[in-house]
């Protein structure tokens, strides 16, 4: 840009300075004094003569009307003020006006009666371009601090948030430094995409009787400028939307394309003087939300997507959620996507309670930090990342122009070495669990081998025993015979007797010395077993505090569902079938079961939190679910499950130690709680004691670990 500029602006032999110019207008109100400030990107100067650059990259470099009331009141005869629009390739001067101060009044004035009447307040597509929204109300404060004009300010729209998640510059360009677009197209056709939202809106918002599949076919009406293809197209996508909007009874839609966001205040930089200081950074995340409606009362945001689901999703959500949250005072919010794809419609729903939001208000604060940190009038500041998305970036060339500078080599050398220790990581990771796997095989061979070698000591015991008791026998049948040679006349008789005795004691003699050499062989490779699994254990649990906490939540989570099922099951909703007719049961006999519930479950047994919810409903609803009522005294542990289910959930950061200890810990107390209750035995109980058996042994090396730290 300052190659093309240059070409615009060839004067050389001048004085040359950028850092941060302005001219401001101040004036008192309500005892604080309030700047309304113009910039420019250059001053050049020549003895006592100066030239004002304003660089604009827009396709209409126009100043506003009140920079240009600022500078006629502040023009010297020395001075000149000058538009270098690279769009046009000209250099256009800037016209004065007749009446600064009265224009400069008007706009103060402008600002006296928003400070002292905040109220008025109505959200639109000017919020984008409007230098009070951190301050108006309609994008509420969620962090520590105060803003006042003297707090630079951010706008981050939905769309460069989620580029903002991949690469930093080319948010950044687009948010801050607004360098021209290479993709700018001044004029598109309108999509199918942009006509569905446009006349699902129109449909929808405060037409309720539109929600009703019976008058599905006013949506041909409002369509009927359109071809046929496209009016068919529409339509299918119109009724797979109400299909699904019809589960939600007391759905009103209030409004579309509505304004929601908030703002967070961080630590971040400034340009004073010429130099880097610190200040304070208000960074205001916005987007506009297809419709606003209330379901049972609760906050619901639905979002149109002619697209699959991708998870970048997720993080509009999570705007929209504390959006909306703050700026109604509402304590839940639900957000539902709905996909209308070309054969089918999907749905997404996210609800979001006070420990979401919490988690939400605490990464967007972060992420301002980041925001904060961008150095004015430096495009080169923000870090850039390279990935696909470079593909149809749209500063892809004037990006790669720029991609390596000095400041920026450390960087990418720092981020090429983390990279390449993640996947040294995640190489170790699969190491450790493969070294597991066969420590593990390794273990149970062993103890197999050991109960064989302790049955084989046992036999071989139980022989001995015998062989003494034969020898006993025979020993005392030789005595006999000794008695009786003096008796016998028969000597031969006796003397063959004698010595068949004697072979058999003889042979015995050395059965037992056989079988006892065999067993003290036995025994020494039974202590070589035992030494050896003595040896692999902490082997064995080294690797399990190694390994990811992710497979330790898995395995907490699945066993949790299969304790659901038993439970369940032994109040004899074994099946989808039954639990859908205990639901359509409680939907029938109470009010609020749908409004607990929300979305219905196609397959509820394979949901647990679905699970817990029916169970909850039932211990205060006993009379309509009596086969549950054993529980009546466990609700604070399934709510508390239920919040630390949703806290997993609603969350894109993988687990910790310390979240799986909590997550281990309620699930522990719950099985504590329902063997306490005395309602199960035999087989039943022991599956539950068995749950509980192992959910401690997934948990205590987490526990042993955080204790050591």
């Amino acid at each position: 840009m300052f190659t093309k500029f240059r070409e615009l602006y060839p004067k050389k032999n001048v004085d040359f300075e950028f850092s941060f110019i302005t001219k401001e207008a101040t004036k008192q109100i309500m005892g604080e004094e309030y700047g309304i400030t113009t910039h420019f990107t250059y001053e050049f100067t020549n003895g006592d003569y100066s030239e004002y650059i304003r660089l604009k990259t827009a396709h209409d470099p126009e100043p506003a009307l009140i920079d240009r009331a600022i500078i006629s009141k502040f023009q010297a005869e020395n001075e000149e003020y000058i538009t270098a629009a690279l769009g046009k390739e000209e250099l256009i001067d800037i016209d004065l006006v007749d009446n600064p101060d009265e224009i400069i009044e008007h706009y103060f004035k402008i600002l006296e009666e928003y400070l002292t009447d905040r109220q008025k307040i109505k959200p639109g597509d000017y919020c984008n371009f409007c230098n009070m929204s951190s301050t108006c109300g309609q994008f509420p404060l969620v962090s520590e601090g105060k803003i006042n004009n003297r707090v630079r300010q951010v706008k981050v729209s939905k769309t460069n948030l989620v580029k903002l998640n991949s690469c930093e510059r080319r948010a950044a360009w687009n948010v801050q430094y607004g360098l021209p677009r290479e993709d700018y197209v001044e004029f598109e056709t309108e999509s199918d995409a942009t006509k569905f939202h446009n006349y699902a809106q129109k449909m929808l918002v405060n037409n309720s009787e539109n929600l009703d599949e019976r008058n599905i076919d006013n949506f041909n009406e409002v369509t009927s400028t359109e071809d046929q293809v496209t009016r068919d197209k529409l339509f299918k996508k119109y009724q797979g939307l109400i299909s699904k909007l019809q589960e939600y009874s007391n759905l009103e839609i209030k409004d579309s394309e509505y304004q929601l966001g908030f703002t967070c205040i961080a630590d971040g930089v400034d340009i004073k003087n010429g130099e880097l200081v610190d200040k304070k950074v208000a960074t205001v995340f916005m987007g506009k939300a297809d419709l606003v409606a209330r379901v049972n009362g609760v906050p619901l945001i639905i979002e149109l997507k002619t697209r699959p689901e991708i998870p970048e999703d997720l993080l509009e959500s999570q705007l929209y959620a504390l959006g909306a949250s703050r700026l109604l005072n509402e304590e839940e919010v639900i957000i539902l996507h709905v996909y209308s794809l070309e054969n089918s419609t999907q749905v997404k729903e996210r609800r979001y309670a006070e420990s979401e939001l919490n988690s939400i208000k605490e990464k967007f604060e972060s992420i301002a930090k980041k925001i904060g940190s961008w150095v004015p009038y430096n495009a080169l500041s923000p870090k850039y990342n390279v990935g696909d998305w470079c593909g149809f970036c749209e500063f892809r060339n004037t990006c790669s122009e720029y991609r390596v500078s000095d400041g920026q080599k450390e960087v990418i050398s720092l981020e090429e070495i983390i990279r390449k220790e993640k996947e040294e990581l995640k190489r170790t990771k699969n190491q450790l669990s493969n070294e597991k796997e066969n420590l593990i095989k390794e273990h149970a061979d062993l103890e197999e081998e050991r109960r064989e070698k302790l049955n084989e000591i046992l036999l071989l015991e139980q022989k001995e025993r015998e062989q003494t008791d034969k020898l006993n026998i025979k020993t005392k049948e030789l005595t006999n015979v000794d008695k009786a040679i003096s008796q016998r006349l028969d000597k031969k008789y006796i003397k063959n007797e004698k010595e068949r005795l004697k072979k058999e004691i003889e042979n015995i003699k050395k059965e037992s010395k056989n079988s006892k050499t065999i067993k003290e062989k036995e025994q020494l490779r039974l202590r070589d077993i035992e030494e050896e699994l003595k040896l692999k254990e902490p082997m064995l649990n080294n690797i399990n505090n190694q390994l990811s906490p992710i497979l330790v939540v898995s395995n907490l989570e699945n066993d949790l569902l299969n304790l659901l099922k038993i439970v369940l099951k032994d109040a004899g909703y074994e099946t989808h079938e039954k639990i859908n007719e205990l639901d359509e049961k409680l939907s029938i006999e109470t009010r609020t079961w749908e409004g607990f519930r929300g979305k219905k479950e196609p397959n509820p047994f394979t949901d647990a939190r679905y699970l817990i919810k029916l169970i909850e409903f039932s211990i205060n609803n006993e009379n309509h679910v009596p086969k549950l009522s054993h529980f009546k005294n466990l609700k604070n542990e399934f709510n508390d499950l239920r919040d630390v289910l949703n806290k997993e959930h609603h969350t894109s950061i993988n687990p910790n130690h310390v979240r799986v200890v909590e997550l281990g810990t309620v699930i522990i107390k719950v099985i504590k709680s329902i063997l306490k209750t005395k309602h199960y035995s035999g087989e039943t109980k022991d599956y539950i004691k068995e749950y509980s058996k192992k959910a401690n042994s997934l948990v205590k090396p987490f526990k042993k670990s955080l204790a050591k730290n």
